[in-house]
């Protein structure tokens, strides 16, 4: 593959292995479907990344990354081979966990984790709303644009006040900052549902991230409700203090 797309036989090699070596971290994204196009928008990423740093192209990298991820791992096909047999295992599991059905929470101040996937100008997301009171974790998809561009992929952390856990769904408005070149780091601010909804829910967030990327400037997206968890089932990424 590597050598057909004009790079080294290494640089290839070393995308694949990279992927592969943190697929079990790739499986943590999108943690509720058994197959994901956000992991293999990760896998990309981090394709490509490694590409970079071992001197070849990140394009090269990224498709190396997506087709290593897509057919050895997203593939029902992929099932059938030791090497994925288990994860995908665990996959299927995960999907059968937690409740479709959007809870209501009081009003305040909630921690939340958001894993996010730039790809040219869009990006996808997976946001982790934490309710400690509960102990339930609640999972939202978002997609949306806006001046960053690139390929990324980054793990925010932060906190949000939430009037109501209607605030959430639907369309928002918010003001992103993003820089990155092999590493580097991501973050957002005052994120507000527009249009939708008459709620506002003002948070911040920011962590690290890998890729390249680079912007500042209005960000807008689309985020729905996908599945409520207990703190048993929940990604075992979270900080739940488990």
């Amino acid at each position: 593959m590597s050598e057909m797309q004009g790079g080294r036989f290494k640089h290839g090699f070393t995308s694949a292995g990279i992927v592969q070596a943190f697929s079990g971290g790739i499986d943590l994204i999108d943690a509720g479907a058994e197959s994901s196009v956000m992991r293999v928008i990760a896998a990309a990423v981090l394709g490509g990344t490694a590409s970079v740093a071992s001197g070849g192209k990140f394009a090269n990298g990224a498709i190396t990354g997506a087709f290593s991820r897509a057919f050895n791992d997203e593939a029902q096909h992929g099932a059938q081979k030791n090497s994925g047999a288990r994860r995908y295992a665990a996959r299927q599991a995960r999907a059968a966990l937690g409740s479709t059905t959007m809870p209501e929470l009081e009003s305040g101040i909630y921690p939340f984790v958001k894993d996010a996937a730039l790809i040219g100008i869009v990006e996808v997301s997976d946001l982790w709303l934490i309710d400690t009171s509960g102990e339930q974790v609640l999972h939202y998809i978002s997609i949306g644009s806006g001046l960053d561009v690139g390929a990324r992929y980054s793990r925010e952390f932060g906190a949000m006040y939430l009037p109501t856990t209607q605030a959430i769904p639907g369309f928002a408005g918010s003001f992103d900052v993003d820089g990155t070149l092999i590493f580097g780091g991501s973050g957002s601010l005052l994120g507000n549902p527009i249009g939708t909804t008459p709620y506002l829910a003002p948070s911040t967030s920011g962590g690290p991230s890998f890729g390249i990327s680079v912007g500042a400037g209005p960000f807008g997206s689309y985020t729905s409700f996908q599945k409520v968890y207990s703190y048993d089932e929940a990604p075992s990424h979270l900080p739940l203090g488990r």
